[in-house]
Formats: structure tokens, C-alpha cells, sequence
């Protein structure tokens, strides 16, 4: 049964109360996610460190330290400065230092995807979509097998949309530079935020907190190569030849299908019913789709993984029952039989 104690935790946290979630049902849960992760990290260390590919990430890792990368990696220090700092504090290899940052952070995000879903769903759904999104994990490999910066991304993007969502904004503030020196790609996010709230409360305010976030990321943007210099970049910053090569098109356009055809398709089947959140940050995907389009090789399902933490809720939503706290919708009550099990 849960405690008193943990139904208050389910209130404070905006979670949606349900008696099968207790702690041992949350370790069960978090230790499958954990084995999820441990996964795909060795399938990383198979695909980068254990091949060919091995070398070319030892430089790419010591140029960044030095300061003489190309861009735009060189201004992605968040990970690599991480790395170094683990190597040099404990002397475990950076290759080991690596796969344990990226093990971290990967069982990171998949936790607190799950915890994330809690908000509208009960305990046995959340713990599907976070199985979805650790079973697309290892697509987002393919064709990059270098990615530092994504998961880490991932992770923040996940938990800057749970403070959106919970009305707590001002983490944000210390979210946003530590993000930023990850991934610029991060200040998409902030759209998710204009379209969630842009009926909800006054417009100067949203102006107001608008132009704060994008200036805080634009300043920590523009300061790195301000720091360490113009770098020649090592990939063409417009990709639409790319996008619209007639072989490439169906090689991303395929990969886009597996990797988010079903949500989009699910959302699709119960549209209106969805959560307020999760329909307005649709508008923050369009954004993303967009611009990667423009700047992004499509091809690298990697890039999408911002946008899971939309797609799959509202995939969930349109198969099990949600809770809205935007609305007077709720989830209906189990039965008796449901109880028993």
C-alpha cells in the first residue's frame, strides 16, 4: 500500500496518484531502465571505442580540451570538459570516463522520463513509455556513432520540460547555461514554453520571460566562440542539399518513420483529448523540424531526440487512460477486477 507520506510526494511532485507505485515497484522499474541503459552504452562502446572509430574520438576529444576543435564541436564543451575532469581526478581512461558519463546520463534521462510521464499517467503506462524511449535509443547510432552531445541533451530537454510543465520556470535559469554549454540545439526548448503558456497568462509577461531565456542562451552561444575563437566549421551549416537528395530523402524519411511513425500516428487517433501540454508543445516539435531541417542531416536519427519527450506522452495518451491537470479530465477509476489483477 502507499504511505501517507508518499501520497504528499505525489502531490508535490505533480504526479498522478496511483497505489502501485511504491518503492520497491519504482526500483524494479528503475533497475530494468538501468539495464536499458548499460545496453545501448556497450552497443556504443562496440559501434566507437572497441573499432576504427576509436582514434578519431581520442582526437576529437583532446582538440576540444585544447581549444583547437572545429566548430561547432569545439563550442560543445559541457561532456568533453566532464570527461577530462573524471580522467583526472580518478586516472580511469577517458574512454572509460566516457562510457561512464555516457552510462549517467543515459539512465538519468530514462528515469526521469518515466518520472516525467507521471504526470499523466499511472505507474504501469509511465514505465512503458520510458521502455519506447530506451527501445529507440540504440536507431539513434545509426549513421553517427560519435554523440556526445545528445543524450546529455535529451536529459536536459526532459527536465526542462517538467519544470514547464510544473510551473516552475525559474529553474530554467540555472538550467539554461549548463544546457547550452552541452548543445545549442537546447534553445529550441523555450518554444515549448511560448506555446504552453501563451493563453494562459498575459502577453508582456510571456514577452518578458521570452526574450530572458533566449538572451541567457544567446549570451553563453555567443561567449564560446568569443572565448576560443572563430573555427572553421567541419560540416556545411545549411544541409538542404543534403535533406532533399532524392536517395537521401528516403534513407531519413524511412529512419523517421521507425523511429516516430507510431507516436504520430497514435496521437493522431485521439487528438482533442490530449493533454493542454503535450498539443501546444507540438508547436515547439514544428519549430524543431523546421530548422533541423535547414541546418540538420536527417539522416542522423539522433537529432530527434529532443522531440520524443512530446511524441511519446501523446502516443501513450491516445492507448491509455490520462490525466490532464490543465483541464477537468481525469483518469477513470480502476475497477475491482483491475485491482486484483
Amino acid at each position: 500500500m502507499t504511505s501517507a507520506a508518499e501520497k504528499e510526494e505525489s502531490k508535490n511532485c505533480h504526479i498522478v496518484h496511483d497505489e502501485m507505485d511504491t518503492r520497491f515497484a519504482r526500483f524494479m522499474v528503475y533497475m530494468i531502465l538501468i539495464a536499458i541503459a548499460y545496453i545501448t552504452v556497450s552497443y556504443a562502446y562496440y559501434l566507437m571505442l572497441a573499432g576504427p572509430l576509436a582514434k578519431a574520438q581520442m582526437m576529437i576529444h583532446k582538440s576540444v580540451i585544447e581549444g583547437t576543435a572545429p566548430k561547432p564541436i569545439q563550442y560543445r564543451v559541457l561532456t568533453y570538459y566532464m570527461v577530462e575532469a573524471l580522467h583526472r581526478l580518478t586516472g580511469i581512461a577517458v574512454w572509460r570516463s566516457d562510457l561512464i558519463l555516457r552510462f549517467a546520463f543515459t539512465s538519468l534521462s530514462l528515469i526521469y522520463f518515466q518520472r516525467f510521464l507521471r504526470g499523466w499517467f499511472d505507474f504501469t503506462s509511465s514505465a512503458v513509455g520510458a521502455l519506447i524511449m530506451g527501445a529507440l535509443l540504440p536507431i539513434t547510432y545509426v549513421d553517427h556513432t560519435h554523440q556526445p552531445h545528445d543524450i546529455p541533451n535529451l536529459f536536459f530537454t526532459i527536465l526542462a520540460l517538467g519544470f514547464i510543465r510544473n510551473h516552475r520556470e525559474a529553474w530554467l535559469l540555472i538550467l539554461i547555461p549548463i544546457a547550452m554549454l552541452n548543445r545549442e540545439s537546447f534553445i529550441f526548448v523555450f518554444w515549448a514554453w511560448l506555446f504552453y503558456n501563451i493563453a494562459r497568462i498575459p502577453f508582456r509577461t510571456i514577452v518578458v520571460e521570452f526574450l530572458l531565456f533566449t538572451l541567457i542562451a544567446l549570451v553563453v552561444y555567443l561567449a564560446l566562440p568569443y572565448y576560443f575563437g572563430p573555427r572553421a566549421s567541419y560540416v556545411e551549416m545549411v544541409q538542404l542539399k543534403n535533406n532533399l537528395n532524392p536517395p537521401m530523402m528516403w534513407k531519413w524519411f524511412s529512419r523517421l518513420a521507425a523511429f516516430i511513425g507510431p507516436m504520430v500516428l497514435a496521437l493522431c487517433m485521439k487528438f482533442k483529448s490530449q493533454p493542454v501540454f503535450l498539443k501546444r508543445s507540438l508547436g515547439y516539435v514544428a519549430v524543431y523540424m523546421i530548422v533541423m531541417f535547414f541546418i540538420g542531416k536527417y539522416q542522423e536519427t539522433r537529432l530527434f531526440l529532443p522531440i520524443l519527450p512530446v511524441l511519446i506522452p501523446l502516443g501513450l495518451a491516445s492507448i491509455f487512460p490520462v490525466y490532464d491537470p490543465d483541464s477537468t479530465i481525469s483518469l477513470p477509476a480502476r475497477s475491482e477486477n483491475e485491482q486484483n489483477g
